[in-house]
């Protein structure tokens, strides 16, 4: 990064005066390049009692990046262990709830009857329309379904996840 005096700006750009533009490091508190927006997080395995469908129950707002927000931004805490190590238990995760084109090999938001919120990579077992909604985390087996079966409502693509290492 070379650092070039103002006035030699001013003669380069053939402009009259101009401003140095701000300096490329980081303010402390402060995240670079983005303005920061709150957003609120749901709870995971919150369910209506009646109905076993998966209730948008808030745990608190937290600040984030604006880079990632976007339209039908969702957020969850993660509540489970079944997608360690890749999302770990207590995990803020984004969801785009705009995206339920189901593709294999890729982390989808499922609402699973009586279940609540389930975060699964999506593998389609070949010839018979079963989809197979794999955990992470040996310890979880995973599910299958029907690609249209009662019960099991894609909400979205996981997009990003905030977690510590």
């Amino acid at each position: 990064y070379v650092q070039i005096p103002p006035r030699d700006i001013v003669r380069r750009i053939g402009q009259g005066t101009r401003r140095m533009p701000k300096p490329l490091l980081p303010q402390a508190n402060h995240l670079p390049f983005h303005d920061t927006i709150h957003v609120t997080v749901y709870a995971t395995g919150q369910t209506d009692p009646a109905t076993g469908a998966w209730e948008r129950l808030p745990l608190e707002r937290i600040p984030i990046g604006s880079h990632l927000d976007r339209p039908g931004l969702l957020v969850v805490q993660m509540e489970s262990t079944s997608m360690e190590p890749i999302i770990r238990r207590k995990a803020y995760v984004g969801i785009d709830s705009q995206d339920c084109a189901l593709r294999d090999d890729e982390i989808y938001a499922f609402d699973i009857a009586k279940e609540g919120l389930t975060l699964r990579r999506v593998r389609r077992e070949p010839g018979n329309g079963v989809l197979s909604l794999q955990a992470e985390n040996p310890l979880h087996p995973a599910q299958r379904f029907a690609s249209d079966a009662a019960g099991l409502t894609p909400i979205g693509k996981v997009v990003w996840v905030i977690q510590e290492i």
